[in-house]
C-alpha cells in the first residue's frame, strides 16, 4: 500500500523519509542528512554484503534439487515407457489369441465343408435304385409305426376306426396289415413243413431200417405259393369284389376304403391264427374249436367295417357282402384243394422213392 508525506503529500516508499522532513530536521540540528539515494544505496550494499556469503550454498542446493527432479522425471518416463511396452505386449498377446481362434474357426469350417463335400459326392454316386430303396425303407418304417399306433384303436373300436380310415383316404395301414398276415402265414407254413419233414425222416428210418438218413423232399415252394394265394391274393380278390359288387348295387364307396376294411379283418385273422396255433399245441381238437369260433368273429368284424364305409341301403349291404364272401370262399377252397393235392402227391412220391431205394 503506497505511503504519502503528511506535509507535502509526496508519495513515499516503505521506510523513506520525505525531503521536506529532512530539510526541516537539518535546519533545526545544523547537520547534513545524506540524500535518500545514498542512504538506500548503502543499505542495499549492506544487504548485498549480507547475502553474498550464502549464494554458493543456495546454488548447490538448487543444482542438487534440479538433479533429483531430473532423475525423478527420468524414472517416471522409464515407468511410463515400461507400462506402454507392457500394454503393447498384452495387445500383441490378445491379437495372437484372436488370430489363433480365427485359425481354429477356419479349420473347423474347412472340416465341415469337407464333410459336406463328401456327403454331396456320396449322394451323387448313389444310384437311382439305391435312392429308391432308401426312400422305400423310410416309408416302410414310417408306415409300420403308424400301423402299430392304429392297432389299439382297431381292437377297441373296429367300426369307428374303419370309418375314420376310410374318410382319411389312406390305404397304407390296410395294405400293411394284409402283408403282415401273409408273412406270418408263410412262417407258420414253413414251421409246419419242417416238423412234418422231421417226422417223416424219423418214420422212414425206423420203418426201412438204418439210421434214418433218407432225403425227404418237401414241397417248400408250393407251400409258400399256396400261403401267398390264400392270404394276399384272396384278400385283394375280396377288395376287388366288394368294390365291383357295391358299384353294381349303386353303393358309394372307394377302393382305398375296401382295402382298409379287408386290412382290419386281416388284423383279426392274425390274432385268430396265433390262438389256433396255441390251442393246437395244447390239443388238436381245441385248436379246431378256436378256428371255428374265430371264423365267425371274422365275418362279423368285416361286415360291420364294410357297413361303416359304404353308402347304401342296409338290406343291400348284407346282400353285397354275402355275394362277395361266397365267391371268395369258393375260390379259396378250390385253390386249397389243388394246392394240397399237389403237396400230398409230392410227399407220396418222396416216400415212394425212399421205398424203392430201400428195396433195391
Amino acid at each position: 500500500m503506497a505511503n504519502f508525506c503528511t506535509q507535502c503529500g509526496r508519495p513515499l516508499k516503505d521506510g523513506e523519509i520525505c525531503i521536506c522532513q529532512q530539510k526541516k530536521a537539518e535546519h533545526q540540528s545544523g547537520q547534513e542528512i545524506p540524500a535518500p539515494g545514498t542512504v538506500q544505496a548503502a543499505g542495499t550494499s549492506a544487504r548485498k554484503d549480507d547475502v553474498t556469503p550464502d549464494a554458493p550454498q543456495i546454488k548447490e542446493e538448487q543444482t542438487a534439487g534440479n538433479t533429483f527432479a531430473a532423475q525423478e522425471v527420468q524414472t517416471a518416463d522409464a515407468s511410463q515407457q515400461a507400462a506402454t511396452e507392457g500394454s503393447q505386449t498384452a495387445d500383441t498377446t490378445r491379437q495372437a489369441a484372436t488370430e489363433g481362434s480365427q485359425t481354429a474357426d477356419t479349420t473347423r469350417q474347412t472340416a465341415t465343408e469337407g464333410n459336406q463335400t463328401a456327403d454331396a459326392a456320396q449322394q451323387k454316386t448313389m444310384t437311382k435304385e439305391a435312392e429308391w430303396l432308401h426312400k422305400t425303407k423310410n416309408s416302410i418304417v414310417k408306415n409300420t409305426k403308424n400301423v402299430f399306433a392304429e392297432i389299439g384303436p382297431i381292437l377297441k373300436h373296429p367300426t369307428v376306426t374303419a370309418k375314420k380310415l376310410a374318410e382319411g383316404g389312406n390305404s397304407a395301414i390296410g395294405l400293411e396289415l394284409i402283408i403282415s398276415k401273409a408273412v406270418l402265414s408263410i412262417i407258420v407254413v414253413l414251421i409246419i413243413l419242417g416238423r412234418i419233414g422231421n417226422v417223416l425222416k424219423g418214420f422212414s428210418g425206423g420203418f426201412f431200417g438204418g439210421s434214418g438218413n433218407y432225403t425227404v423232399r418237401l414241397p417248400w415252394f408250393r407251400a409258400i405259393f399256396a400261403a401267398l394265394l390264400l392270404t394276399v391274393a384272396a384278400d385283394f380278390l375280396s377288395v376287388l369284389l366288394l368294390k365291383v359288387v357295391s358299384g353294381l348295387f349303386n353303393a358309394q364307396t372307394t377302393f382305398k376304403a375296401m382295402i382298409n376294411v379287408v386290412g382290419e379283418r386281416s388284423l383279426y385273422d392274425i390274432i385268430v391264427l396265433i390262438l389256433v396255433l396255441i390251442g393246437a399245441i395244447i390239443s388238436p381238437m381245441f385248436g379246431l374249436i378256436l378256428a371255428a369260433v374265430g371264423m365267425t368273429c371274422l365275418v362279423a368284424v368285416e361286415y360291420n367295417a364294410y357297413s361303416a364305409v359304404v353308402d347304401v341301403a342296409q338290406d343291400k349291404e348284407l346282400y353285397i357282402y354275402m355275394i362277395c364272401k361266397a365267391i371268395v370262399t369258393v375260390i379259396c377252397l378250390l385253390l386249397a384243394y389243388f394246392m394240397l393235392a399237389g403237396a400230398v402227391q409230392s410227399l407220396i412220391g418222396s416216400l415212394g422213392g425212399m421205398l424203392m431205394n430201400s428195396i433195391f
